[in-house]
């Protein structure tokens, strides 16, 4: 992220939140950063006449997509009518619309703001992990999948396809050792890809970045944020963004619960952890 101008005195982005909660009758309320990351997220709190609302405002970056809000927005509604856990609700401004293109002194160009009803929970380290914990993370990947068995984006919001992408390229100067790993496990990711490759069930939308910092956890359930990614994959890939990151027996439970609520052939989860990682290796090279 690129750094703010700060000689107008109060932190830019700041003001660039307050422009943005205008349009949605907020210019007053509490706000607070939460993220700086690849977006600007604050937590907005408003004591109105119908008592104290909790939301989530987020600021995007320089490329991001008008497209991509309104397919997030339209996912979500999907989700949040098929499903019992918590994801987040997009909140319209005053005008009717999902977000509010606006820009400020210090920050370069336009940018889109766009707000969420607060989702409730908390994140837990994958070191806080129960089996029990991981089979109901499993179950509500699951869910979001069965709801996306359904759902299709409008011709025009569609984007590209891009789930049968080649293999990222692997970085130059590599050791003879970790060109054959990187290769192992590209051959892992096109084996697990080829066989889904004809097989319209295993192929929707999906979450796209579904790591453990988009999952919360409360006493009445599981809740799920981070759908700013959402896009046409293979629904193993959600499981495997989250798979990538936990020893067994977790994957174990995430494996199991998923399996609760839709098929799931476990032999190809390899292979997606592969692709999933070299996605990554990928971006911190590019």
């Amino acid at each position: 992220m690129e750094m703010p101008d700060r000689s107008g005195g109060a932190d830019p982005y700041e003001r660039l939140a307050r422009k943005g909660l205008a349009a949605y009758g907020l210019a007053d309320a509490e706000i607070s950063l939460l993220s700086h990351k690849e977006r600007i997220v604050f937590s907005v709190i408003d004591d109105g006449p119908n008592g104290r609302e909790v939301y989530a405002l987020r600021i995007g970056g320089r490329e991001e997509s008008k497209k991509q809000l309104l397919r997030e927005s339209l996912f979500l509604e999907e989700l949040r009518r098929d499903l019992l856990l918590d994801v987040p609700e997009p909140v319209l401004t005053r005008n009717g619309e999902i977000y509010r293109s606006v820009s400020t002194p210090g920050v370069p160009g336009f940018r889109l703001v766009s707000l969420f009803r607060w989702v409730g929970g908390r994140h837990l380290s994958v070191e806080e992990w129960t089996i029990d914990l991981a089979r109901a993370v499993g179950r509500m990947i699951g869910e979001i999948h069965l709801a996306s068995e359904g759902f299709d984006w409008p011709d025009e919001l569609a984007p590209e396809d891009r789930s049968g992408d080649p293999i990222p390229p692997f970085p130059g100067g590599l050791s003879p050792k970790k060109q054959e790993e990187l290769e192992g496990m590209a051959e892992l990711a096109t084996g697990a890809i080829g066989s889904l490759a004809d097989d319209r069930k295993a192929h929707g939308v999906i979450h796209g970045s579904l790591t453990p910092e988009h999952i919360l956890f409360s006493s009445s359930g599981i809740g799920a944020i981070g759908f700013s990614s959402c896009r046409y994959g293979y629904y193993p890939y959600d499981l495997a963004t989250v798979a990538a990151v936990v020893l067994e027996p977790l994957r174990e439970g995430l494996v199991a619960g998923y399996r609760e609520v839709r098929n799931l052939n476990p032999e190809l989860l390899p292979g997606f952890i592969a692709l999933r990682r070299l996605e990554l290796l990928a971006r911190r090279r590019a």
